[in-house]
C-alpha cells in the first residue's frame, strides 16, 4: 500500500506477479508482470500486464524496454466520486520499442501502437474507439517539458487523422502541427450547451501562482469534413498561426480553395478569437445563413 498523505490518496497494489529471466547490469533481461491496483479517491480499480525486455544502466540512469506490451483493462474509474453513472471502464493496448531516462526525465517510443475501447457516463457519447500508431513518440516531463509525435496514423471514432505534432514547453506552450483529417463530428466530444448565465471558474492556487499562457500555435491544417455544432466546414486546407489568444488562417500556398462552411439552421457566431482577413467573411455577432466560401488571406 503507498500512501501520499499530501494528496489525501491510498494506493494499493494486490495479486502481484513478476517472472524474470536472470539479471545482469548492461544485459537483457525478460521480464513478466501483472498486478491488480485499487485507490478509493480517486476511485480507481484496473489491472495491468507488462511484457518486454529490459536492458538496465544504473550510472547511465537508463533503462532499455524491447518488444514491450502493456496491457491495462479498468474494471472502474471514477475521478469525481462515487457516482456509478459517471464510471469508466474499458481495454487499452500499447506495444513498441520504449527508452526510459530518469536523470533526463525522458521517454523515448519507437514504432507506437495504441488500441484502446472505452465506455462510461464521463465517455463521449458513452463509448469510444481508438487506433493509433507512430513512427516515433518522445516525452520529456523535466524542466523542459515536450512531446513530439511523429508518423502518425489514427482513428478515432472512423475518424481518421494522420501527421505530426509537436508542442514543447507545457506551461506556456509552443505547438506546431501539419494534420490531415478525415471527416469528423466534433460535437461527440464537445459538452452540450447549457442556457443560462455562464459564470467563470473558480481559479485554484495553482493558477495564481503559475498561470497557463496562451499557447503559440504553428502548422497546417487539411480537413475533408469538420462539424461543430450548427456549423460543417469542408475541403479545409489552412495554415494557422495564433499567439497571445489571437488565431490567424491563411490558405495553404498554392490551394484552389480554403474550404466551404453552411450551416443547420441560422446562428449567430460567437468567436472567442480574432481572425485576420483582408476581407473579413465572419465576425462576432453575424448571422451566418447560407452556405459560403471560405477564402482568408
Amino acid at each position: 500500500t503507498l500512501n501520499d498523505q499530501t494528496q489525501g490518496t491510498s494506493i494499493r497494489i494486490s495479486d502481484l506477479n513478476l517472472h524474470t529471466g536472470r539479471f545482469k547490469i548492461g544485459d537483457p533481461c525478460p521480464v513478466d508482470l501483472e498486478l491488480r491496483l485499487n485507490s478509493a479517491a480517486p476511485m480507481i480499480d484496473a489491472n495491468i500486464a507488462l511484457e518486454t525486455e529490459m536492458t538496465l544502466g544504473f550510472v547511465e540512469q537508463h533503462a532499455d524496454l524491447a518488444e514491450t506490451q502493456v496491457t491495462l483493462t479498468i474494471h472502474q474509474v471514477n475521478p469525481e466520486g462515487k457516482d456509478p453513472k459517471k464510471d469508466i471502464r474499458g481495454t487499452a493496448n500499447l506495444s513498441g520499442g520504449m527508452a526510459i531516462n530518469w536523470g533526463t526525465s525522458a521517454l523515448k517510443i519507437d514504432d507506437l501502437n495504441l488500441q484502446s475501447h472505452l465506455k462510461g457516463g464521463q465517455i463521449p457519447a458513452g463509448e469510444t474507439e481508438m487506433t493509433l500508431s507512430a513512427t516515433g513518440l518522445n516525452l520529456n516531463w523535466g524542466a523542459s517539458s515536450s512531446l513530439i509525435l511523429s508518423g502518425l496514423d489514427a482513428v478515432l471514432d472512423q475518424a481518421a487523422l494522420g501527421g505530426s505534432l509537436s508542442i514543447k514547453n507545457f506551461r506556456q506552450p509552443k505547438i506546431d502541427f501539419d494534420l490531415n483529417i478525415g471527416e469528423i463530428d466534433l460535437n461527440r466530444y464537445l459538452p452540450a450547451p447549457s442556457p443560462g448565465k455562464k459564470t467563470a471558474p473558480e481559479k485554484s492556487k495553482a493558477d495564481s501562482e503559475e498561470p497557463f499562457r496562451s499557447p503559440e500555435v504553428n502548422g497546417r491544417l487539411r480537413a475533408a469534413g469538420i462539424k461543430i455544432r450548427e456549423m460543417r466546414f469542408s475541403d479545409l486546407r489552412l495554415n494557422v498561426s495564433g499567439k497571445d489568444g489571437r488565431v490567424r488562417f491563411k490558405p495553404i500556398p498554392g490551394a484552389k480553395k480554403t474550404g466551404r462552411v453552411n450551416t443547420e439552421k441560422p446562428l449567430i457566431l460567437d468567436l472567442q478569437f480574432n481572425l485576420d482577413s483582408d476581407k473579413p467573411l465572419i465576425k462576432t455577432g453575424v448571422d451566418l445563413k447560407t452556405e459560403a466560401a471560405l477564402f482568408l488571406s
